[in-house]
């Protein structure tokens, strides 16, 4: 069972390691784990382990810290409660922990990087479907393809696992690569250039709805910061 917990979640290999650990029959015990997302980005980990009244041994969680090659000092760490907070693997961890926005049970949820509560955790930021963020629609409106594919649908499921995903817009009838990131907060996504730079989205809409989101982009960002806003809730 904690073997089949832990594959879910994403960590692998570690088998050996708790059965030695259960063997000593201990109350609690951590385990240390480290692994590259990519060329500069780390994710070392603690995974927290407990015996429950029955004697079985289950994974309660674990705390993350993300660390950059290139930056070592702006280290990020929250702790992954899996009983409270549904994050099935380790992939959308680091990417709630690099600032993006990823979807479960149809809440978008987000990491404030700028906001710690008393258990050195970022508070988390929920938009539900009350909020409205129609992802769909954002990327409809985009003449893209993703690397030979033409479906949309494709690119919206990579934006709700909280990927940054690599784009090609045609403009003009030219072909230009780019990569966007969900934004539900402002209900749009946000698009960077080949060196992640932001770029202004409104130039790659589509004129028949670029109208439209527009205003509501705008009437969006003057409603952020108000923790009434429907549909948007702060914990």
């Amino acid at each position: 069972m904690v073997d089949e917990k832990l594959r879910r979640v994403g960590f692998s290999g570690l088998s050996d390691k708790v059965k030695a650990f259960i063997k000593e029959g201990k109350p609690q015990f951590s385990i240390s784990n480290s692994s590259y997302l990519n060329e500069k980005d780390r994710m070392d980990s603690q995974l927290n382990f407990t015996k429950n009244q029955q004697g079985d041994y289950q994974f309660e969680g674990y705390r993350s810290t993300l660390v950059n090659k290139t930056n070592v000092g702006d280290k990020k760490q929250h702790y992954f409660d899996i009983l409270i907070i549904d994050i099935t693997n380790v992939s959308e961890a680091y990417n709630l922990l690099s600032g993006r926005a990823v979807q479960k049970n149809d809440t978008w949820i987000q990491f404030d990087l700028n906001d710690k509560d008393q258990n050195d955790n970022y508070r988390i930021k929920e938009f539900h479907s009350s909020y409205a963020y129609n992802l769909e629609k954002v990327i409809g409106s985009l003449a893209l393809k993703i690397k030979g594919f033409k479906l949309n649908e494709i690119v919206v499921e990579l934006l709700k696992e909280g990927n940054r995903v690599p784009i090609i817009i045609i403009k003009d009838g030219n072909e230009r690569q780019y990569s966007i990131e969900a934004n539900p907060q402002f209900k749009s996504v946000t698009m960077y250039d080949e060196g992640l730079k932001k770029i202004n989205l409104h130039d790659f809409l589509d004129n028949k709805v670029s109208k439209d989101t527009e205003q509501s982009w705008k009437t969006d960002k003057k409603q952020i910061g108000n923790s009434k806003n429907r549909g948007m809730h702060i914990t």
